[in-house]
């Protein structure tokens, strides 16, 4: 398999079995750097954030290397990454930790769901898991998450990993907003099967795919259907302008960095590079052939190839 490459150029040891669920809860005081970095003034310092993040950890073996932090992407939870995340664990010898961001999966509902907030938990999850240094590897919207935290604090990243999505903003923000929609006008109370829904649902989202994969953030307990992720939250956030955070032009993340893209997707094109080759001087673009923009899920294995050998 040939892919086509763009090059820009420019340790905790933990003894836990394979595969474990874990909440953490963090209240924490720590001010943020945001202020520092950011263009922007930005109000809040996040001495109030109380979020609690839900995680596994994949580590079959004991090592010092630096563990691999796995972000997923918008309507996706940890659970996407269970088997990739077992063969990089397998493949790699480090440990593999995947979260589910805030209003997503298993962790908390909060109102403000701004990359630096989430990049904040991010923060918190690895200081409580006492992860000094660590490599991040984020799709689509958790793309965009470890980026912003390794632009934040590049002192604790060694490598990073970008999986079809660009420093920029949403490329197809009124299809985000249209599925938001048809699953919050979708009357789950009155649904007594999972089949209705996904009908119901079917109506507005013509993709097999993409229908299945929003279908995996409903719920059913105590005989009633919910929907997992923080709909009111996501669409708060997505209704006004979705963009990555305005860094100051001498803001930068200068250690190897891999940008994964899927060579039938338009999130990351030719007008993106100098913006990645600005903040990500030390840059290299992969585009694998044939897949869209779940680059992991239509080419796993090319996905895994290129992964294991950037982080080796």
């Amino acid at each position: 398999m040939s892919f086509n490459k763009i090059v820009f150029r420019g340790s905790a040891k933990f003894l836990l079995p394979f595969t474990q669920t874990w909440k953490l809860q963090h209240s924490c005081s720590t001010n943020f750097q945001t202020r520092i970095i950011l263009q922007h003034s930005y109000s809040t310092n996040f001495q109030t954030r109380d979020v609690t993040l839900d995680y596994d950890l994949y580590n079959q073996t004991i090592s010092n290397l630096d563990p691999i932090i796995v972000s997923h992407g918008l309507f996706g939870s940890k659970k996407n990454w269970r088997s990739l995340c077992k063969r990089i664990n397998e493949l790699t010898g480090r440990m593999v930790v995947a979260f589910d961001s805030v209003n997503h999966g298993s962790s908390s509902h909060h109102s403000d769901m701004s990359f630096e907030a989430m990049a904040y938990d991010l923060q918190n999850l690895l200081k409580k898991l006492q992860i000094k240094k660590s490599i991040l590897v984020g799709h689509s919207m958790g793309g965009m998450l470890v980026m912003t935290a390794a632009l934040m604090n590049p002192s604790d990243f060694s490598k990073l990993v970008v999986v079809d999505v660009a420093p920029t903003g949403p490329k197809s923000l009124k299809e985000i907003l249209k599925y938001m929609n048809a699953m919050s006008n979708i009357d789950l109370l009155s649904m007594k099967k999972r089949k209705e829904i996904e009908e119901e649902l079917g109506k507005s989202v013509e993709s097999k795919q993409v229908l299945q994969f929003l279908m995996g953030n409903l719920d059913f307990s105590q005989g009633q259907f919910t929907w997992k992720c923080n709909l009111p939250a996501l669409i708060q956030t997505y209704s006004t302008k979705r963009s990555f955070p305005e860094f100051r032009d001498d803001v930068t993340f200068s250690k190897p960095t891999l940008f994964i893209a899927g060579g039938l997707s338009q999130y990351i094109t030719e007008e993106d590079y100098p913006l990645i080759k600005k903040r990500f001087p030390n840059s290299s673009i992969q585009r694998v052939p044939d897949a869209g923009h779940w680059v992991h899920a239509d080419k796993p294995t090319d996905f895994l190839n290129l992964l294991t050998k950037f982080v080796a």
